[in-house]
């Protein structure tokens, strides 16, 4: 998952983004990263009383609109309760970026919708180059088995519950990772985080001021997006 943009009061010319999870991968499911070197699995409840314990700080700092960014599908769901409590417990306007989707529909051809091909080995190249070992990689699972396998997962209306993502890919991954470049992929970064953006303002120009406010509610913010609007960031 991404970090934490704060909207406040006051416009602010550098947001800062704050990091809920400084390394490694933290899944929302409690095994389904079980077994993947350099991976964090939480409980839900874990991941949800981060977000809504650094949106209550961000509150207090003047934060009062928030876009969490996220990268991984399996925190969809958490995300989204968490961001509901924050808005209940905190008196802020959430909202979530879903990044990974971003990605797959700006470059459906460049950055596929796998796990650990393209598109996710181009996010830690725009993160950190150094991270990335092609060389290293292991055997991949076979790609059309493993997309029409991760489709029964992603169906919307009836779908299974994903125990271990070995019920994917036997390996663990699957995807063509060697496609991605690192100034491409710096390319990439720079234009989802341009999307969220706009997409962020999009959302803050149609509701009304304070639509997520509870009276009452005890201060507190938070959000994560790679950048934040002009009017609310910090």
């Amino acid at each position: 998952m991404g970090g934490v943009d704060t909207s406040t009061s006051a416009p602010s010319p550098a947001p800062p983004a704050q990091s809920l999870l400084q390394r490694g991968t933290a899944g929302a499911q409690e095994t389904g990263n079980a077994g993947i070197p350099g991976t964090l699995s939480l409980r839900p409840g874990t991941l949800a009383a981060i977000l809504v314990d650094v949106c209550g700080g961000l509150r207090g700092a003047g934060a009062h609109r928030i876009v969490v960014v996220n990268w991984h599908e399996g925190n969809s769901p958490t995300l989204r309760l968490a961001a509901g409590e924050a808005q209940r417990r905190h008196r802020v306007q959430g909202g979530i970026a879903e990044s990974h989707v971003i990605t797959h529909t700006l470059y459906p051809e460049e950055m596929e919708f796998t796990h650990a091909g393209s598109m996710e080995t181009a996010a830690v190249l725009a993160y950190d180059a150094s991270l990335v070992h092609l060389k290293e990689a292991t055997e991949p699972s076979e790609r059309e088995a493993g997309e029409v396998a991760h489709g029964l997962f992603r169906r919307p209306d009836v779908y299974p519950v994903l125990r271990d993502f070995h019920q994917i890919a036997a390996t663990g991954w699957y995807g063509r990772p060697e496609r991605a470049a690192p100034e491409r992929a710096e390319q990439i970064a720079e234009a989802v985080a341009d999307h969220v953006v706009a997409r962020a303002r999009e959302i803050w120009d149609a509701l009304p001021d304070g639509a997520g406010a509870v009276p009452g509610a005890s201060g507190g913010s938070g959000g994560s997006s790679p950048r934040a609007s002009e009017e609310s960031d910090v």
